[in-house]
């Protein structure tokens, strides 16, 4: 089984050079003779506040001449954040959650093949505590026990868990810690190879206690080093996974179309960026 891997295509009408990024991503997809494709999340540039967004990024996605297995990132229904904070405002919540599977059906799947169980999850439910959390994790536990022998992959837009030591837990880029233990606690009696996740706009391959860990590139833009520490390649592209029997294999495409963007020249796209933009601009960090 070939499948292509995207994320955070950050897909709107008014997002025309992301837009263009994914046509080279798709194009690549359409040819490649992959079995699917799956996309980690981030899929709208903004479809959390405006169901337009996440109206066209659906419209887009459905375009492709394979099926498209879509995961939902923060910018499709909002943060697994639940503080009492400003970003309460940008945070899941149940309608968030519906108006997405409206668009994009199930925010959890599996795939199998006879040697791989293949685990697709909401990230941003975790650590939440909302119902539908404990019945993500109630479905999990059903997934393995009905495919207990077979090896797992595991795909969700957050990355699992820091890699090395001393690069920071933070919420925003990680799955909560309560709700990463939980998730590892049951995949620890089960053949874990490895986790594929989205979200930092890098591309990164480490493997720790005996799990590969892989940051699937955006397709849309990087982030500069000014606002974001470089912790991986800030490359756009995508992946393709290949599973043939009881082995694995990642590799990385780089579409020559496709064009590097910085998220900073996005203000038309991101207009809240601009304080941001003038600011490091007159202190020379740009």
């Amino acid at each position: 089984m070939k499948l292509a891997i995207v994320s955070d295509t950050h897909l709107a009408q008014r997002a025309a050079a992301f837009n263009e990024n994914w046509q080279s991503a798709q194009t690549w997809i359409d040819t490649s003779g992959a079995d699917a494709a799956i996309h980690l999340g981030d899929i709208s540039a903004d479809g959390d506040d405006d169901p337009a967004s996440l109206e066209f990024a659906a419209a887009v996605l459905s375009r492709s001449a394979i099926h498209v297995h879509a995961l939902p990132g923060n910018h499709d229904l909002g943060d697994n954040s639940r503080e009492a904070t400003a970003a309460e405002a940008h945070s899941i919540n149940d309608a968030r959650l519906q108006r997405y599977r409206e668009h994009f059906g199930a925010d959890r799947w599996s795939l199998t093949t006879p040697h791989w169980l293949l685990l697709g999850i909401n990230a941003q439910l975790l650590g939440t505590g909302m119902d539908e959390e404990h019945a993500q994790f109630a479905w999990i536990e059903e997934q393995l026990h009905a495919h207990a022998e077979m090896q797992v992959g595991l795909m969700l837009h957050k990355p699992l868990l820091p890699l090395a030591p001393g690069e920071l837990d933070e919420s925003e880029r990680y799955v909560p810690p309560a709700a990463r233990q939980r998730l590892l606690d049951l995949l620890r009696t089960h053949a874990l190879r490895f986790v594929v996740s989205g979200h930092t706009h890098q591309s990164r391959r480490q493997r720790l206690d005996g799990i590969e860990h892989v940051w699937v590139p955006s397709t849309s833009f990087c982030i500069p080093d000014a606002i974001q520490p470089r912790l991986g390649e800030k490359i756009v592209g995508l992946m393709q996974l290949t599973l043939k029997d009881a082995e694995y294999r990642f590799d990385t495409i780089l579409p020559d179309a496709m064009r590097r963007c910085n998220l900073l020249d996005q203000l038309d796209i991101y207009p809240q960026l601009a304080g941001i933009k003038q600011r490091l601009g007159a202190a020379g960090e740009l």
